[in-house]
């Protein structure tokens, strides 16, 4: 019984020893730098940080040494608690922060905004945030902006069996291009990882150079990467997948949103949402695909040996500019739908397009989808009560009234702009 006692004794010591520090941006508190917070704390220990612009060494390059620690800042604000790893004399490269060393989720990083990270020859990848190794990280409610890559990841790289969860965070207008040609994955690459992304903002980011360049926002291969309740908007890429480029991965997306993705801006541009390629599994599930635009495919476009299972979504009106494809399905590539509504489709070589039962090929009647709102009207053909499989199809609701409602047919994009001339 005293043996009991004395190891409980030593285990609520241990408890006790994890404490709260506070770094200021002027370098007052507890630490002079969060890098030097980090070097001292222990597992279990809080580095809370105050409002401010954090910048120079040691407030940038940082590592979380494999500690299962948490970096956030007080106010929970990521707008105001800022990591700025800018060099004004241009003199090194200069990434936010890395997890290399087998980090877990009880390593987090929180509410705070990391920008003008620049990779390029030393650093490679991840100008925001790198995680390899095993790193695998909670990053929350965090804003990574601004950061530039040659090559890939500006905004984060996963890498080498990394697994880190993205939970609220935004991703905005992020570039990996050059000159020279396009990179993978202006907001993230993700290669031999596994990242989770939950209720992410992943906008404006770009990888087209020089007419060349895949996934504006995801470039993904050899991955298993995991996307939930995401709005993916805005992004660029020079050829391949504006929104989301796959290879060789296997992808679970469910209820996103996807709009004003392009692809090939100036040149051969495919999949301006989701470009899937390779051995790869997709599975899409209650999300929107609306106004994106590639040159020649600007929806969905699934080709090689890309198996592709959709469910209960809404693929409409978007736009190419020698075809007006919804989906497209090339070479051996298999897409399966079930429960969707979907404009127009192409299928080349020996692709297979199965329309497995309760599919609709009707205008879901958008509130407003010209000012980018993707909720339904009353009387939509994807509302529930509508719906031919008794469920919502896509990934929003019923959100306006409508004083005429079309009436609903069975009908392609091309045949429902017909109507119109």
């Amino acid at each position: 019984m005293r043996n009991v006692l004395l190891l409980l004794a030593l285990t609520a010591t241990q408890v006790a020893v994890a404490d709260t520090y506070l770094v200021e941006p002027d370098g007052t508190g507890d630490f002079p730098t969060i890098q030097a917070a980090i070097d001292a704390a222990i597992d279990g220990d809080i580095i809370e940080l105050a409002d401010g612009i954090f910048y120079e060494d040691g407030n940038r390059d940082l590592d979380f040494l494999g500690k299962a620690i948490t970096v956030r800042s007080v106010s929970g604000d990521p707008s105001a608690c800022w990591i700025n790893c800018y060099d004004p004399d241009f003199e090194a490269e200069h990434r936010g922060v890395s997890f290399v060393n087998g980090e877990t989720r009880s390593s987090v990083l929180e509410g705070v905004k990391i920008s003008g990270g620049e990779v390029h020859e030393v650093l490679f990848s991840g100008a925001g945030i790198l995680c390899a190794n095993g790193g695998s990280p909670t990053i929350r409610n965090c804003v990574i902006t601004g950061c530039r890559a040659d090559t890939r990841g500006a905004g984060a790289a996963c890498e080498s069996g990394a697994s880190p969860l993205f939970e609220d965070c935004e991703f905005t207008v992020n570039d990996a291009s050059t000159m020279y040609g396009g990179g993978c994955g202006g907001a993230v690459h993700s290669e031999d990882a596994s990242p989770h992304f939950v209720g992410c903002h992943i906008a404006g980011n770009n990888t087209e150079g020089n007419f060349s360049g895949s996934g504006g926002a995801l470039c993904i291969s050899s991955s298993t990467v995991t996307i939930e309740d995401c709005w993916i908007i805005d992004n660029t890429s020079g050829e391949r997948g504006g929104g989301i480029s796959i290879g060789s991965s296997d992808v679970t997306i469910t209820g996103t949103v996807f709009y004003g993705n392009i692809s090939g801006a100036g040149y051969g541009g495919w999949g301006a949402a989701v470009f899937c390629t390779g051995y790869s599994t997709l599975e899409l599930s209650e999300c929107t695909i609306s106004r994106n635009s590639g040159t020649y495919s600007g929806g969905l476009h699934c080709e090689g040996h890309a198996n592709a299972t959709v469910e209960r979504t809404i693929v409409w009106d978007n736009w190419g500019e020698f075809a007006f494809a919804d989906i497209t399905v090339l070479e051996d590539a298999v897409l399966s739908l079930t429960c969707c509504d979907v404009g127009d489709e192409t299928v080349g070589g020996d692709g297979t397009i199965d329309f497995v039962s309760d599919n609709i090929f009707s205008d879901p009647f958008f509130c407003d989808s010209a000012g980018y709102n993707f909720e339904l009207a009353e009387g939509s053909p994807c509302a529930p009560e509508n719906s031919p499989c008794g469920q919502l199809i896509g990934a929003l609701g019923v959100g306006c009234e409508v004083g005429t409602v079309l009436p609903t047919v069975d009908t392609t994009w091309g045949r429902l702009k017909a109507t119109f001339k």
